[in-house]
């Protein structure tokens, strides 16, 4: 399935009408026909007004939905904290982390994510594991490592509701395409 079935399928399985959508996210019933047949697509902002009406705009992007994708996530955590303890007793890695055998159970079973807190008391006493890499990230291969303001934006930005982490990609994307466009505008770039 291509991305524009999936924005017409969550389109559909919230029961939202095309011309409702238009309105919501300010464009014409024309321009969502466009989107949903693949003649175009909707900008960041608008699938960021599309999610706040409950589409899983993850899903529409990539075609795993978020649950799957925070599944997954919670399965690398617990496979790293499992990894990071290696013989140490739940106890004591609990008391690294300052909290209990429970949470580090429900952790290494991949049921629960650990605090920001927890994260960077880890990070910190294993200061040779990436930061992301402790968080569950498969994705980055970073250049350099993170400094401390990266990492304490992105333990908080993990540690932050489904909404507000959507609000934070949304809001990056749309800084990320007007930087692009500034650079491209500049007289350097520009060949001048």
């Amino acid at each position: 399935m291509q991305v524009h079935e999936r924005l017409k399928g969550e389109r559909e399985r919230l029961g939202l009408t095309q011309p409702f959508v238009a309105e919501r996210l300010g464009v014409g019933k024309t321009t969502v026909i466009n989107w949903e047949k693949g003649v175009s697509a909707p900008d960041a902002l608008q699938l960021a007004v599309f999610s706040e009406l409950g589409a899983d705009v993850t899903y529409i992007l990539t075609g795993t939905s978020t649950k799957a994708r925070v599944a997954q996530m919670l399965t690398n955590i617990g496979a790293r904290y499992r990894e990071v303890r290696g013989k140490q007793s739940v106890r004591e890695f609990a008391r690294l982390l300052g909290t209990t055998p429970e949470v580090v159970a429900a952790i290494e079973a991949g049921t629960q994510r650990p605090t920001a807190e927890m994260a960077m008391k880890l990070q910190a006493a294993h200061p040779d594991k990436p930061i992301l890499w402790l968080l569950g990230d498969n994705s980055h291969q970073l250049d350099r490592p993170l400094t401390d303001i990266e990492g304490v934006l992105v333990t908080n930005y993990r540690d932050a509701s489904q909404e507000g982490q959507e609000a934070v990609r949304w809001l990056a994307a749309f800084y990320a395409e007007r930087a692009h466009k500034k650079k491209q505008a500049s007289p350097k770039a520009a060949g001048k």
